[in-house]
C-alpha cells in the first residue's frame, strides 16, 4: 500500500514515487496546497472504496496518509 500511495501522490506532483519519502511534509517538501490534498482524498476514496470525512484531512506528511488507511 505503502507504494500504491506513493504513486498516486506523484500523480499530483512533478516528483517521481521513488523520491517521495514517508517523512515528507504534503505542504512543505511536496508543495501541495489544500485543493490538491481535497483531489488526493478524491483519488484515495475511490481507489480503496471508502470515505474519507473532510475532519480526517488532518494529514501533514506522506506517512500520515499511509497510516490513515492502515
Amino acid at each position: 500500500m505503502e507504494q500504491e500511495i506513493k504513486e498516486l501522490l506523484s500523480n499530483h506532483s512533478q516528483l517521481s514515487a521513488e523520491e517521495i519519502k514517508n517523512e515528507d511534509s504534503l505542504i512543505d517538501d511536496l508543495g501541495f496546497d489544500s485543493l490538491d490534498l481535497a483531489e488526493i482524498a478524491m483519488d484515495i476514496e475511490e481507489k480503496y472504496d471508502i470515505t474519507i470525512k473532510d475532519n480526517d484531512l488532518n494529514w501533514i506528511t506522506v506517512q500520515d496518509v499511509i497510516n490513515y488507511l492502515s
